[in-house]
């Protein structure tokens, strides 16, 4: 990507697309302060500690896979080159692409899983925005600016967990559960094991790569609970009991009773449109959640993802 995200002019983008524009002056706003936070880490003893990005979403917003992308890409921008963990079964992605040569398991096999998952994606909704980011984050791999990787803890069609690979034994030991139990992917320990195997992933290849920004995409609910969700359980909890320094960004308002984080701090982002797309591709636009009342969009959601894209200038990350 040649162009600086920061000296894009806003105005001319505003011109074309004003919500575009918003959502990149919210995502430069946000790398500012990520790098400010780094700059700071590194100019004091915790110089060796990485610094985590929790991006939340609620996996059907276009708005929202943009928004992270242009985080990431103003990060990188600059001159900090990360590791990004997104919530997805790395067990489907690690066999489905078929690599022989890596272990199963093992960080090599989860990195490299992804030239096949931005080929291949295509379900539930926001299916296109997915890929976009999944294509993205695939081109970031080969100029090593970007280390990505599928962290979730391998699910089976009935949302099962499957917990045989060396990420969830690990997880299990800690949180003193048992192979043979079973656990869910959406219940209250599976939600515990998810949360630990994300992090440590994530915080695997950050290491082994010598990379001091760690960014999660993941479900709002797992970055501090609420809603539901056990907070004391969240990627924020855990990373505040290791006294880790990490941000929670959430695309929306925070969810009623999620975790306060003590080593981290919250961006709530106001200015990301409240969408949904369906596995169909309409977009839907929120009028009240509560009362599910929605007004359907003409576009479909490749064109009107696309529509942003060209607004800002970054027409060369549309996927066929």
């Amino acid at each position: 990507m040649q162009m600086k995200l920061s000296e894009i002019d806003m105005n001319a983008v505003r011109h074309i697309d004003a919500e575009a524009a918003d959502i990149l002056r919210s995502a430069v706003s946000v790398a500012k302060a990520i790098l400010s936070r780094r700059h700071e880490m590194d100019t004091t003893q915790r110089a060796s500690q990485p610094l985590y990005v929790l991006a939340g979403e609620t996996h059907y917003n276009p708005c929202e896979y943009l928004h992270h992308i242009l985080v990431m890409e103003a990060i990188k921008q600059g001159g900090t080159k990360l590791a990004c963990g997104v919530e997805a079964e790395h067990d489907f992605y690690e066999t489905d692409s078929f690599d022989p040569t890596p272990k199963k398991g093992s960080d090599k096999y989860l990195y490299n899983s992804f030239d096949f998952a931005c080929d291949f994606y295509d379900g539930g909704g926001a299916a296109y925005s997915r890929k976009v980011l999944f294509s993205y984050l695939a081109g970031q791999k080969r100029s090593k600016a970007i280390a990505p990787i599928f962290n979730d803890a391998a699910c089976n069609p009935f949302d099962e967990l499957v917990l045989d690979d060396i990420y969830t034994r690990k997880a299990l030991k800690s949180l003193s559960f048992k192979a043979k139990d079973a656990i869910f992917a959406t219940d209250s320990a599976g939600i515990m094991v998810r949360n630990q195997v994300m992090l440590e992933m994530v915080s695997n290849a950050a290491h082994l790569r010598k990379l001091n920004v760690i960014f999660q995409v993941a479900g709002c609910y797992h970055l501090g609970g609420g809603g539901g969700a056990d907070a004391r359980a969240s990627m924020s909890a855990i990373l505040d009991q290791a006294q880790m320094a990490h941000f929670n960004i959430y695309s929306g308002a925070k969810p009623r009773g999620a975790y306060q984080p003590q080593y981290g701090e919250d961006i709530v982002c106001q200015a990301i449109g409240d969408y949904e797309a369906s596995g169909k591709g309409s977009i839907k636009l929120i009028l009240d959640e509560a009362k599910g009342e929605y007004i359907r969009l003409a576009e479909r959601e490749k064109e009107f993802f696309d529509q942003k894209l060209e607004a800002i200038g970054l027409t060369q990350l549309k996927v066929k």
